[in-house]
């Protein structure tokens, strides 16, 4: 539950760099952990990393547009 609750937090933060040193925080605590799923966790934030980081430079989201009448 805090390795989901640091990856929430990760859309609160300021700026990209402060969000990119507590995604790599993140990681480093699920690879403590050495439990098998949070491998695999780390493996799927990596892959999106990018993306992930990306919110700072451009910021938007995917939820559904709704169009005003």
């Amino acid at each position: 539950y805090i390795l989901k609750d640091d990856l929430h937090q990760l859309w609160k933060y300021d700026d990209k760099g402060e969000a990119e040193n507590n995604l790599n925080l993140l990681i480093q605590k699920a690879l403590a952990a050495q439990i098998p799923v949070l491998a695999t966790y780390v493996e799927t934030i990596e892959r999106y990393r990018n993306g992930i980081l990306n919110y700072y430079d451009f910021q938007i989201k995917t939820a559904k547009v709704v169009r005003n009448k």
